[in-house]
């Protein structure tokens, strides 16, 4: 007896990727792998007491020159504090459940934006590597006289590794490093859908920052190299992802044309719009609709670029002529001063809205919109909007029978079951019935370039 198709998909689910999220299993092990690896090129680095010793005496001078050696008054006032003491080594040494819990659930509920989390992930792990072997450092409760060993004192743990330890390698600090590495992924997760809790991640750096001082275990420079560790390594994960998607090309075809015409609707847009950006209307003519949309994007651009916020009353008139534009491959004069002056993911939920919930014009004005909202320039990642966005755009494909609205979404929308929680994967198949089935000729042709017949 056969399993039922939803158990197939959970096991093939380990093996194969599912939309953005990697395949569970081969990212396990490599993960782990990759641990490993990074464990023991660590633990052979630092080697060198004397040198550890002498980097960290450096260390002081150079923070006593500008006033920043604030560690040993630090670890005497902990050390003083009991209660606070002990609570501060629970911080130091379980940190990593946090690190875990928090990659775990960045691949279960923000599958879009794993990827680049894990590479920023491993990109501090590849890189502070040269720095351990280069510079070994002893931490202050060895290397400052006077200093106690706060964690020595408190362990949780009972390991004799840490009052005896093999490798000295303070510089950056990893506790610190990984608590911004931390607060980064959820910020990055939350920051289009909950901005201050997004914010409120990077209090845990905060609080991991003020353990290693008072400890005894880190210089304030050491906290310096890993907040410059942590922007290194998101500008590595983003180079990476980039050469990642260019070497994945999707076939292109010409976004098509409306079936009815609203240039009359659109010009009443665009008049609303450039008063109220205070763009005087060009003269009546042929060309009115391309002056009069380039005239409202560069006044819009030039506003967020020279006099800081951009009126937020602006915001949805600049939006729904995006929508309305008639033609699709010159709406990115407005998408674009759009995300300049309000932010992509504000874009991208306002887009989102007009596609769930809007009439079929705005259906298809969205679809066309996404196109150049979701286009990557420079070092943005695309988050798990963009995922939302595709499974939304899934089943208005199916359930919507205005052809407007099916020709403008059928471009974007990936077609491959496995880019789907396992709930859609039916509904896929029925995207690719109705548009082979269709009495259109575009949606036909259009779905063979993006699911060819295997049958043929």
């Amino acid at each position: 007896m056969n399993p039922p198709p939803a158990d197939r998909r959970r096991a093939g689910a380990l093996f194969r990727g599912v939309g953005a999220r990697p395949a569970v299993l081969v990212e396990l092990i490599l993960l782990l792998l990759w641990f490993l690896l990074f464990a023991r090129l660590a633990a052979a680095a630092g080697k060198d007491f004397a040198v550890a010793t002498a980097n960290a005496l450096a260390l002081q001078s150079a923070e006593h020159a500008v006033h920043l050696d604030i560690e040993l008054s630090a670890n005497t006032w902990l050390a003083g504090n009991p209660v606070l003491a002990q609570l501060a080594v629970y911080v130091y040494r379980l940190y990593y459940v946090v690190v875990a819990g928090v990659l775990l659930w960045v691949f279960v509920r923000h599958a879009g934006v794993y990827r680049q989390v894990r590479r920023t992930m491993v990109a501090m792990m590849a890189l502070v590597l040269p720095v351990y072997w280069a510079v070994p450092m002893s931490p202050p409760r060895f290397a400052l006289p006077g200093a106690v060993d706060i964690v020595a004192r408190y362990d949780i743990l009972d390991q004799p590794s840490w009052t005896s330890p093999t490798h000295y390698t303070a510089m950056p600090s990893m506790h610190v490093g990984w608590s911004l590495w931390c607060a980064y992924a959820v910020w990055f997760a939350l920051r289009g859908t909950h901005r201050r809790l997004a914010l409120v991640a990077w209090s845990f750096p905060l609080l991991m920052t003020a353990v290693v001082f008072t400890t005894g275990n880190h210089y304030v420079l050491d906290v310096v190299g890993s907040v410059t560790l942590l922007a290194v390594s998101i500008l590595a994960a983003t180079v990476w992802g980039r050469l990642a998607r260019s070497r994945r090309p999707v076939p292109l075809s010409p976004l098509p044309g409306r079936t009815t015409d609203r240039s009359a609707a659109y010009d009443s847009l665009l008049r609303d719009l450039l008063d109220l950006v205070g763009v005087p209307h060009p003269a009546d003519g042929e060309w009115w609709q391309d002056r009069a949309r380039k005239s409202a994007g560069d006044a819009v651009a030039r506003r967020a670029a020279e006099a800081g916020p951009v009126p937020e009353e602006w915001f949805e008139p600049l939006l729904r002529a995006a929508v309305h534009e008639p033609d699709p491959s010159v709406n990115r004069q407005l998408v674009e001063p759009a995300i300049t002056a309000f932010g992509r993911d504000r874009v991208q939920l306002a887009l989102i809205d007009y596609l769930d919930s809007g009439t079929a014009p705005d259906m298809a004005g969205a679809a066309r919109a996404w196109y150049w909202a979701e286009l990557v320039v420079d070092f943005e990642v695309v988050g798990d909007l963009s995922e939302r966005y595709h499974q939304i755009a899934l089943r208005r494909f199916v359930t919507e029978t205005d052809l407007d609205v099916r020709r403008c979404i059928l471009p974007g929308l990936p077609l491959d079951p496995r880019q789907y929680p396992a709930e859609l994967h039916d509904l896929v198949t029925e995207a690719v019935r109705i548009a082979r089935t269709s009495s259109d000729g575009y949606l036909r042709s259009r779905v063979e370039l993006q699911v060819p017949d295997q049958s043929q």
